[in-house]
């Protein structure tokens, strides 16, 4: 074709040939290989796939494992029924373990969770002849609320049983309230249990020369009675009252050092109260008397002396 186009079109006669590039020689010797590769390697693969679903045919079937949720175990203390000697105050108790209240969600399910009843009311359904009683308690790592409604007659019963400082062991169901927007639980059981008491075991007893009672506004919380009797059953010679710049919890102190003297227990109370001082006020507000302060910065400890 290119001679005759040549002679045709330009009247010349001329010779073509034409020369195979040795590079495309190389690039179609290259594509064939290649070619021949994958097919090697198709074929290798065909024949080991047919003898593995050969091998799984000859071999037993798995045994598939069950496509469920598992629970996780609680870690806790386990309770026994039959080895305790614990009064059963409701319901009837089965082998759980007890769990910190810190650890109930809305998928712990059946639950057993202990610890001190602070908190009680009950709501008397109209007509019904039932009563919701409620009930909130904590073991200190975080507290729980328990709700169960029952017929007048069980629920008086439940009621006697479990109020507010009663320290019990709760078995119930574990469920969300849309009603609290809270997990609460649904005692199944209710068991009385033995409260855990901080104990001090120093060799050496303390004496606490700083305690702020419930009489110091905005400041203390702890009953003077309690702080009384907890320092005489750790094993304290003495304590120490220190409220801000009152003397009202004198009088409970007092009432509690002689309730431990009638049984036999003697703990000394040191009367103080926390004053702040100033050097500069007018005669109108100073006060007369004499005292013997021990200076810590601007905070002054000191037992008064009201001069006669």
């Amino acid at each position: 074709p290119i001679q005759r186009f040549f002679s045709e079109n330009l009247g010349l006669q001329i010779q073509v040939e034409l020369e195979e590039d040795q590079q495309d020689q190389q690039d179609q010797q290259a594509a064939q290989d290649f070619e021949e590769e994958r097919e090697r390697q198709l074929q290798e693969a065909m024949k080991q796939a047919e003898a593995e679903a050969a091998a799984a045919k000859q071999a037993p079937p798995k045994q598939q494992e069950p496509r469920q949720f598992q629970r996780r175990k609680p870690e806790g203390t386990a309770f026994k029924p039959k080895q305790s000697e614990a009064a059963v105050l409701y319901g009837k108790p089965v082998e759980r373990t007890v769990v910190p209240m810190a650890e109930i969600n809305v998928d712990s399910g059946k639950t057993a969770v202990e610890g001190l009843v602070f908190y009680a009311e009950e709501k008397k359904l109209n007509n019904r002849g039932k009563t919701i009683y409620t009930f909130d308690m904590t073991d200190g790592t975080g507290s729980v609320r328990c709700v169960k409604v029952l017929p007048d007659d069980e629920c008086a019963l439940l009621m006697e049983a479990v109020k507010k400082g009663s320290y019990v062991m709760v078995q119930g169901v574990a469920n969300y309230s849309s009603f609290e927007r809270d997990v609460t639980l649904s005692p199944s059981a209710v068991v009385e249990a033995k409260r855990k008491t901080r104990q001090d075991t120093g060799e050496q007893k303390r004496v606490e020369l700083h305690l702020h009672t419930c009489m110091s506004a905005m400041d203390g919380l702890t009953d003077t009675a309690t702080a009384v009797q907890t320092a005489a059953r750790w094993g304290h010679k003495a304590i120490a009252i220190t409220d801000h710049g009152v003397a009202q919890s004198f009088p409970d102190a007092m009432h509690a050092q002689q309730k431990l003297r009638d049984k036999g227990q003697d703990i000394k109370i040191i009367y103080g109260v926390r004053l702040i001082a100033s050097t500069i006020l007018p005669k109108a507000r100073q006060s007369r008397g004499t005292a013997a302060p021990l200076s810590m910065g601007k905070r002054w400890f000191s037992t008064w002396k009201p001069q006669d």
